[in-house]
């Protein structure tokens, strides 16, 4: 016979439908167990059994309750710092701002004073030839489109429109 491979998963609700079985058991067959039970140097009666299996389907109900209370406090709280993240963080660089100079101050917050921040020169120097080299392709962009541009032709006035002259009606004399 082949063993199977397959492990099998206990969860706890598996292991509290488990106990329960078995205090169901124990209850509807108690006469037919025997009185008393040995286990290692002590005995133990069919009613101390279904008390210990009590015990255990008792201390993981309160497991799994405390595991979803435990599961909704998080969800609060997360709920509250994502409520909360701006106005703290818009405060928190306010103190910043206002009491840089002062360390002791600051420390009354939690706070240190922010480092000033150090760039390389070498990274100073590169950031310079790069920003150099895009003005200079960007000049030679732009040259090279309006070389392809031709310039617009002047274009002749109209010649100012004939105003029609009125025959004169005063007879000749």
């Amino acid at each position: 016979m082949a063993t199977s491979s397959k492990k099998r998963i206990v969860t706890r609700e598996h292991q509290l439908a488990a106990a329960q079985s078995m205090v169901d058991g124990i209850a509807q067959n108690k006469a037919s167990l025997p009185a008393t039970i040995p286990v290692g140097t002590q005995t133990y009666k069919p009613d101390d059994v279904s008390a210990l299996l009590q015990k255990r389907i008792t201390a993981g109900k309160t497991v799994v309750t405390t595991a979803s209370a435990h599961e909704d406090a998080l969800k609060a709280e997360s709920d509250v710092m994502a409520q909360t993240k701006l106005v703290v963080g818009t405060f928190r660089k306010l103190v910043l701002v206002l009491f840089a100079q002062s360390p002791a101050v600051l420390a009354t917050f939690g706070l240190t004073a922010p480092k000033p921040r150090v760039v390389p020169v070498a990274t100073k120097a590169k950031a310079a030839r790069q920003g150099a080299a895009k003005r200079k392709a960007k000049t030679a962009a732009v040259e090279a489109v309006d070389a392809e541009t031709p310039a617009p032709a002047a274009t002749p006035a109209a010649p100012p429109a004939a105003t029609p002259v009125a025959a004169s009606t005063k007879p000749a004399s």
